[in-house]
């Protein structure tokens, strides 16, 4: 089918070319996590401005971290939780202090912040499986002119 699997949704040269050819570089804009982290703000105006839209809404407007990057203690809790999640989302987005209350209780348990180890074997692997992605996804971008994240102007070395 048409569908991805998650590790390709993570190939960008891919989804930015096709977005290219099907839309036109004048009508595709990358923007970076990098920019956002640093400058959330004038990345919404920027956004605006790039679809017509007045940014007015974001001025002074705080943005939240919302999805931090985190590792769990326990692999059978975590994995408990995405599976009430994902059988539970559409009731837990109605009832949103309640989502709150049981993602809370599960930061509680079974949340700690990320070993950001990049000697693992499994970074390792992702390293290599996306080595020839960021290659590609530096050409196209400097093809069409894009300005290059600085994690990708030194694609060329490991990470």
């Amino acid at each position: 089918g048409s569908e991805m699997c998650i590790r390709d949704r993570g190939k960008y040269s891919k989804i930015i070319n096709t977005l290219i050819e099907d839309f036109g570089r004048d009508n595709v804009l990358v923007v970076s996590t990098e920019d956002i982290s640093s400058n959330a703000i004038a990345v919404m105006e920027e956004i605006c401005s790039f679809i017509g839209v007045n940014s007015d809404y974001y001025e002074g407007y705080t943005f939240q971290v919302e999805n931090p990057t985190v590792e769990a203690r326990f692999n059978f809790i975590y994995r408990m939780a995405l599976l009430v999640n994902q059988k539970m989302e559409r009731y837990l987005n109605k009832v949103p202090r309640f989502r709150n209350f049981l993602r809370a209780l599960h930061g509680r348990i079974n949340v700690q912040k990320a070993n950001n180890n990049k000697k693992d074997k499994e970074y390792s692997r992702l390293n290599e499986y996306y080595k020839e992605d960021r290659l590609n996804l530096k050409e196209l971008l400097y093809m069409n002119k894009y300005t290059i994240p600085e994690w990708l102007k030194h694609s060329d070395e490991d990470y």
